[in-house]
Formats: C-alpha cells, structure tokens, sequence
C-alpha cells in the first residue's frame, strides 16, 4: 500500500466512476522519494495499446495533483498473493 502523503490505498484509479481507460486491474503502492518519503507508482495491467498518458489524463479530471502516481507499470500481472490482496 502506498504511504505518500495523500495517497490512501491501492485502488485510486478503480475508485472513480465513468469511462475508463482499458484498465483491468491496478495497484498503486508507494515507491521512495527523497522529498517526500514515498511516492505514487501504479502497476496496472491493461488492454494492448493503452497508454501511461491515456491513464494519466483520465486521472487528472479525477484527482487533485498530489494523488496522480508519479509513473506507471504496465504488467500482465498485477503483484497479488492467492486471495487478491497487494
């Protein structure tokens, strides 16, 4: 689970209503930042042609600025044990 200032689990960008990217699953957690302790990265596994940018606009009109990961993974695998938890 990400522990940066602002960021208050793992599903920031499940949580919002509306069209979304192509997303199927995602996780944020939180990566080290000499500034700030931690820092949003989300490690998302989407559909082929999906974009870090599509991604990352969605959540802007969605978010303030501080909770927007900072980066973004694409993986076919989100990091999950056996019963779904990060």
């Amino acid at each position: 689970m990400a522990r940066a200032p602002g960021i208050d689990g793992p599903a920031l960008v499940r949580r919002h209503e509306g069209p979304r990217p192509k997303l199927l699953s995602s996780v944020v957690v939180g990566l080290p930042d000499d500034d700030l302790g931690q820092r949003a990265h989300a490690i998302v596994q989407a559909e082929p042609g999906t974009t870090a940018r599509e991604l990352l606009d969605f959540l802007v009109n969605r978010l303030v600025r501080y909770k927007i990961p900072r980066s973004v993974e694409f993986t076919d695998r989100p990091p999950r044990d056996d019963s779904g938890e990060v």
